[in-house]
């Protein structure tokens, strides 16, 4: 044998080694991951919108993670108490500090 077909020899053997190793190991993890997590379902999208019970997350411009249009235009409305217009997801907060704020300053008003 010539050097060229012992280097080649020596190539191949170590590729096998390292390629049955590399295999071996991805079983061993594959084995383990069943065992402990059961074999791989494919996902199935129910009507509702959902896979495997979980929502499904939306990626489109306009609508939420749901897929509800977003809200263009916000409602207000009018503070009783300082008659303010105060947008309506910040209504409660609003009414919470106006109250506290109003009762200090003028006691016997109720909201």
């Amino acid at each position: 044998m010539d050097n060229h077909e012992i280097a080649t020899k020596i190539v191949n053997d170590l590729l096998k080694d390292s390629c049955e190793s590399v295999i071996l190991a991805a079983c061993i993890e594959e084995k383990f991951l069943r065992q402990n997590w059961g074999r791989a379902v494919p996902i199935s999208v129910t009507k509702s919108g959902e896979v495997h019970g979980r929502p499904v997350i939306i990626q489109k411009r306009g609508v939420d993670i749901y897929g509800q249009e977003k809200p263009t235009d916000t409602k207000y409305f009018t503070c009783k108490l300082c008659e303010r217009q105060v947008a309506a997801n910040r209504f409660a907060a609003h009414v919470a500090k106006c109250a506290t704020r109003s009762r200090r300053a003028r006691p016997g008003t109720y909201v």
